[in-house]
């Protein structure tokens, strides 16, 4: 059990590293950090290959549930789907599997199947470390690089410890929501609008599931999950009242960008996919054609030959195709629903639900795939959920433990 716990710690500190480290390279344009970011993503390679080749070693030793044998055929179809990248020299080979957006963003599924219900009480431990330090590490940043570099990478935590720590300190909760509150500010000043949504909206979703009582009648708790699912995404693609309001509330309407910047992402994304590229896609390596970029004259354009497009969904398609595509959503969504329907109010499982609610409802606007923390917690998330078939029991015995865990600050 320690290796397997160890195993799981170093596996999570290599993907954090190295999304700090790639977002710190993509800032500054230092090559040394973009080495230390390859580094952490060959650490998590020569990891994950050590989990899956000692399975038993690693408590990998799950119920073979529906849902887990959907995970073990997406991550292998994740695999299958490099035969399709063709890399032509030794520097795409290197883009193929050290990108951030290439072949990682979907390998680093395997997290997921790694995951069980223990995993929960690891993923705290280290939420709590982040989250302690989080305040200088947001002062640091904005002195060295003048706008939220790592903090973008690591303010998921934040919301992530009002999920998992039921009974928190009142001293740890108003450091947290603090942060925040801070962290949605910097965010949206900074025009990096679905990090301050999806800071702003989880919390929201789990101050409301607190005040209103749900039923737990499933039919009503899925109800009310699809309507949550339209109402969201109404909110979302509504960008200029969402960001009018949202602005409004903190004061700054000056800041906001009010020019809608994915409907065309659309349009050019469907206008140059072929017929022939829904099923499999385009590989790791694969690109569309824009002119809105061919045409632009901005100072830090994208080439018209795009290798990532901001939206999550198309991302995908671009990638897999529907092969990957759809197991992937259904993955997401089936994670989602067992955990808000199957599970009570307030546990573990459906505090996580809301989530991956969050990040399901941001793939159709942003939430690109990526190797990097938020979509590793995505995957992680989803593996707990989804780790045993009968696991409420289990995911109310572990949520007892996170209540006599209490958090302080350093």
């Amino acid at each position: 059990m320690q290796s397997n716990k160890t195993a799981q710690l170093n596996l999570m500190y290599s993907v954090i590293a190295a999304g700090v480290t790639y977002a710190c390279y993509i800032n500054s344009q230092l090559f040394v950090f973009r080495i230390l970011s390859f580094l952490c993503a060959l650490t998590f390679y020569l990891l994950s290959t050590l989990i899956l080749l000692k399975p038993h070693e690693f408590g990998n030793q799950h119920q073979i549930s529906t849902s887990r044998k959907l995970l073990r055929l997406y991550v292998g179809l994740v695999a299958v789907n490099i035969l399709f990248s063709f890399p032509s020299s030794a520097s795409e080979i290197l883009t193929l599997f050290f990108h951030p957006y290439a072949f990682l963003a979907f390998y680093i599924a395997i997290a997921a199947l790694i995951a069980d219900t223990k995993t929960a009480s690891i993923l705290l431990q280290v939420t709590k470390q982040i989250n302690s330090y989080f305040a200088i590490i947001l002062i640091m940043d904005l002195v060295i690089f003048n706008e939220p570099v790592i903090i973008s990478e690591l303010c998921i935590f934040l919301v992530l410890e009002l999920l998992l720590n039921k009974k928190i300190s009142k001293k740890r909760l108003f450091y947290i929501v603090t942060l925040v509150v801070v962290c949605v500010y910097i965010e949206n000043l900074f025009i990096n609008r679905t990090f301050a949504l999806r800071l702003a909206l989880i919390p929201s979703l789990l101050a409301i599931s607190k005040l209103v009582r749900f039923a737990e009648n499933k039919l009503t708790k899925l109800a009310a999950l699809g309507l949550s699912i339209v109402a969201l995404y109404l909110l979302l693609f509504s960008f200029q009242s969402t960001f009018d309001l949202l602005s409004r509330m903190i004061g700054k309407t000056e800041t906001l960008n009010r020019v809608d910047t994915r409907s065309f992402l659309f349009t050019e994304f469907f206008m140059d996919f072929k017929s022939t590229d829904w099923g499999i896609g385009r590989g790791y390596l694969g690109e569309y054609f824009s002119q809105w970029f061919r045409d632009w004259e901005g100072d830090r354009g994208d080439a018209e030959l795009r290798f990532t497009i901001e939206v999550g969904i198309l991302e995908v398609l671009l990638k897999g195709g529907l092969v990957l595509l759809i197991p992937f959503l259904v993955l997401i969504l089936w994670a989602i629903i067992s955990g808000f329907v199957n599970h009570k109010s307030g546990t573990l499982a459906f505090n996580l639900s809301l989530f991956l609610l969050v990040q399901f409802i941001l793939l159709g606007i942003e939430n690109v795939p990526a190797f990097n923390t938020n979509f590793f917690l995505i995957w992680i998330i989803t593996g707990i959920i989804l780790s045993k078939k009968d696991s409420q029991i289990l995911f109310e015995k572990y949520h007892g433990k996170f209540d006599r865990t209490r958090s302080h600050l350093p």
